[in-house]
Order: C-alpha cells, then structure tokens, then sequence
C-alpha cells in the first residue's frame, strides 16, 4: 500500500510538470505571434489515475482583426488645363522711305552741248565739219504752248575764210525759216545769224529744231562762189500745255 501511494505521487508531480511545460509553451507561442492568443485551462475530471484528478491543457487561437485602410480611387482620364502661352502681334518694321527729290531741269530734253539761255535752261551746240565750226543755240528748251517763241542764233567760222552762204532754220513742225546770203559779193556776208521770226508752237510735245547751213568760198576773191560745205546741227525742245517755276527749276506742269 505504501508503494502504491507514492507511485500515485509521482504520477500527480509528472502530471503537473507536464502542465507546467505546456504552459510555459503557450506563452512563447502568444508572445511570437500578434494574431494569435493562447488560453490554458484546467477542468476536473473523473479519475483516471491513481489520485482520482486529471490535467488537461486546451488551446484556443483567437484572429486579430485586420484594418483596411480605403485606397482612393483616381480617374481613368485626367483633366489637366494647360494655360495658353500670350500670342504676340508680329513686329511690323516701317521702312522709312526718303521723299522723292526731282533733279533741277527734269523736264528738260537732254542737251548734247552746254546749258545756256535764261536760267540756263537753254542749249548750245558746238559742232565742227571740215573747214566749218559751228555754234547754235535755242534759248529756251521748254516752251508753252502758242506763247513762247522759239529763239535760235547761229554762229560759224571757216577754216578757209569762206563765207555763210545760206542758212535754214528748221523748227520740227513742218515750219522754217531760210536766209539767202549768196546775193553778197565775197566778204560781204555775216558770220551771226538768227531766226528772225519768232516761230511758236501749236503743238506739244518735243520737237527737233534744226539748223542747216553753207558756207562757200569766193575765187580770187572776187570771183563766184565755189567749194560749197555743208553743216547740220540739231537740239530738241519739249513744248507744254502750261509752264511754271517751281523753287526756280522751269517745270512743265501741264505736258
């Protein structure tokens, strides 16, 4: 019977050390794991060992809730606005142009010799053919129309002494004039001549005024004429509707 006793003994001190251990184990187990809780219980139960108790261990896990935390939700399209960059108007650069400057006798005809007559808006010509030099001049190189006449003078020389036999004053309207030297004796003839009749124009536009000439030489000197030379000189003038001076320059302010 003593046996007996202490062998039930030992048995119930197992039983408790095997107790001990499953809890020591549930803690390590609940203190490794945040979802998880270990429970040790201990109920009676109907004998079965020689003391009449028994040690029973039940574990529960219990779940820690999980918290969701909401993800908005973005849109499948973003409406981003761009601010519009500011147009700017194109510079337009403004090219200055100088003011038209209209040279002094810009309505003159060209003149082949030099400027002469009134206000220099005459012509001179001086041309030479052999024995013969020649100078003619129209004084006036703008005109108004069935006003202003036009005036021609002629000088000429000859090398040889000869005379000026005959001169023809041709003013490019169909008119002229002709002067007849040859009814002189030799040395009895001019070297200057001009037109003497004043011609006007009715017409406008630009005329070529011409003056054909001849000169002769006297034999022996008193004997006929002989060795005739011929010489044409020609200068155009512009005639106008009406005329003006404009800052001194002659102006053709009606063509």
């Amino acid at each position: 019977m003593v046996g007996t006793a202490r062998s039930r003994r030992a048995l119930g001190a197992a039983a408790t050390c095997v107790g001990g251990l499953a809890l020591i184990a549930a803690l390590v187990m609940s203190s490794s794991s945040p979802q998880a809780t270990t429970r040790l219980s201990t109920a009676s139960a109907p004998a079965s060992g020689p003391t009449g108790a028994t040690t029973s261990v039940v574990t529960s896990t219990s779940v820690v809730p999980t918290i969701v935390v909401p993800i908005p939700t973005l849109p499948s399209t973003l409406d981003v606005t761009v601010p519009k960059p500011a147009v700017t108007a194109p510079r337009v650069l403004t090219t200055l142009v100088p003011p038209t400057t209209v040279a002094a006798g810009a309505d003159r005809p060209p003149c082949e010799g030099q400027r002469s007559g009134y206000g220099g808006y005459g012509c001179t010509v001086t041309k030479s053919d052999g024995r013969i030099t020649a100078t003619f001049e129209a004084y006036g190189q703008i005109l108004q129309v069935n006003r202003d006449p036009v005036q021609l003078r002629l000088q000429v020389t000859d090398a040889q002494g000869g005379y000026l036999r005959t001169v023809r004053f041709d003013h490019g309207d169909g008119t002229s004039t002709t002067r007849d030297e040859s009814r002189y004796a030799c040395g009895g003839s001019s070297a200057n001549m001009g037109d003497g009749e004043l011609h006007t124009f009715s017409v406008r536009g630009v005329v070529q005024v011409s003056v054909e000439l001849t000169t002769s030489l006297c034999q022996a000197g008193t004997g006929p004429w002989i060795s005739h030379q011929t010489l044409t000189i020609t200068i155009p003038v512009r005639v106008c509707q009406r005329i003006d001076v404009v800052n001194g320059d002659v102006r053709c302010s009606v063509a």
